[in-house]
This record gives structure tokens, sequence and C-alpha cells, in this order.
């Protein structure tokens, strides 16, 4: 088992394992790990295992990834959720907002006027690549939070009042 972080994930990573087999031997290994590789995934390596029958074939060693989690983002399959919080008043209003991706891109998204609370904005492309084909990335998901304010004084809650009138 090897466990690597969601960017290692996303890029894929090459790693030199150190297996100790029945015979005795140690078997030093360099595994690819591809990218988009989901957390539990087993990678089977033909043939690299246990050699202590001669008349035989070698085993295979399996060796199961696990990605971490990670402090921003969550993976769901190819998609990658990222929380964006926002002011009443720019989900009223209108906003722009940049969001950085996983691969350190910053993407400028326009949230429209009127936004509500649990809304989910989305860019094609900037998920994670699809293990299959990593010409295919998933989509970057924002669901939008809303903040309300809290401490408003007396004066700007009259001006709400009056905006609302």
């Amino acid at each position: 088992q090897t466990s690597i972080s969601l960017e290692e994930a996303f890029a894929g990573k090459q790693i030199v394992a150190s297996v100790k087999l029945p015979s005795g031997r140690e078997q030093v290994i360099n595994v690819k790990i591809p990218a988009g590789i989901s957390d539990g995934t087993t990678i089977r390596l033909k043939e690299l295992g246990d050699d202590s029958i001669q008349s035989i074939p070698k085993g295979d060693i399996n060796l199961t990834v696990r990605v971490a989690t990670h402090a921003t983002f969550i993976r769901n399959g190819d998609d990658l959720i990222k929380e964006v919080t926002l002011s009443a008043f720019d989900a009223m209003l209108g906003t722009s907002v940049e969001v950085d991706t996983l691969d350190g891109k910053t993407l400028n998204i326009t949230v429209q006027p009127g936004t509500q609370h649990g809304a989910v904005l989305g860019a094609q492309g900037y998920g994670m690549p699809n293990v299959n084909d990593n010409r295919f990335k998933g989509r970057l998901l924002i669901p939008i939070k809303i903040s309300i304010p809290t401490n408003l004084t007396d004066a700007q809650k009259e001006l709400i009042k009056q905006a609302m009138a």
C-alpha cells in the first residue's frame, strides 16, 4: 500500500518501492501511478512477486493506492468540488470571484446577480484527469455559500429596509 496526495493523483507519480518476497529476497520495483487514479485502486504488477518456487512463474504484487483527503478540494469521480463563500450583497448584485484550481491556475468565475445559496457553478475541464484517457478531465464544481452579515448597524439596517420597500 502507498499513499499519495490529491495533487499527485492529479499529475500521476513515479515511485520506487522495496518489497520483501517470501523467498527472503528484497525486490525493488518502479511503479508508475497513472494520473487520475482513485483512492483504493489496486495496481497489479505482473510477475514481480513471489519467486520462491523455481518451477512456476513469479507471482504478482498488488499495490493499493490511497489518495489523501485535501484541505480545499473534494473529489467526486473525475469532478473536483471547491466551495466559495460570498457576501449576501455580492450574491444579490453579482460579482466575479477568483478560484484556484488544483493544478495552480486561477479562474475568474462570474456570479450572476440573484445567485442563491447552494447554487453550483461549474468549469468544464478543470477537474481530475480521466484515468483511462488523460485527455479528458472532469469539472470543477463551485457550490456557492452565502454569508449573511450579523453586525449591521442600525443605519445599515434602515438602508436595507428602504431599498426593499
